[in-house]
């Protein structure tokens, strides 16, 4: 290979090398859903409401 032709292919490649971990950080910048894994101890998650409340007793 030439040099030239190895320039073009690392300027061809390394957009290619890059997408994944560019996707992977896109969704790092967006809100996560609070979910049943981030209630706090003593509360549940409720469906009805999309949302933690208090563990009723039982």
């Amino acid at each position: 290979m030439t040099s030239r032709m190895r320039v073009a292919a690392m300027i061809a490649v390394l957009p290619l090398m890059l997408m994944p971990g560019l996707a992977s950080a896109r969704d790092c910048t967006k809100p996560k859903d609070t979910t049943a894994s981030t209630c706090l101890p003593g509360s549940v998650w409720d469906e009805t409401s999309s949302a933690c409340v208090a563990q009723p007793a039982s």
